[in-house]
């Protein structure tokens, strides 16, 4: 993805969020894989998530910020919560875009943990 990121001209768009979630929803979608932008839920709206058979990831994006923003992000606003009961590993990806770098700079997976 980083990859991808660095060989786009993003200069039309390069501090906004939109522009990076796009391009990795495309890139996702053309990998065959089923994809939701902007979910909403109670406490907010999930910037992304993908889905498989067998997993389940739950994506924050920030620009210009880090990818422990992103995750917290996931926590605080529950976006994880619907998967809780769902029989699929689930993952959490907290991640964030540099706009001076123009690419995804960091990231964070935990695979979420159910509370008893």
């Amino acid at each position: 993805m980083r990859s991808l990121f660095a060989d786009t001209n993003s200069e039309y768009e390069k501090d906004k969020e939109i522009h990076f979630q796009n391009m990795m929803a495309i890139a996702t979608k053309m990998m065959g894989l089923t994809v939701r932008t902007e979910i909403h839920s109670a406490k907010g709206r999930c910037d992304m998530q993908i889905f498989t058979l067998d997993f389940v990831y739950v994506f924050e994006f920030k620009i210009d910020s880090t990818a422990e923003d992103a995750l917290a992000q996931i926590y605080e606003k529950g976006y994880a919560i619907p998967f809780e009961s769902d029989s699929r590993t689930v993952f959490l990806i907290g991640a964030n875009f540099s706009t001076t770098m123009r690419t995804l700079d960091d990231w964070i997976i935990e695979k979420l943990k159910i509370k008893d």
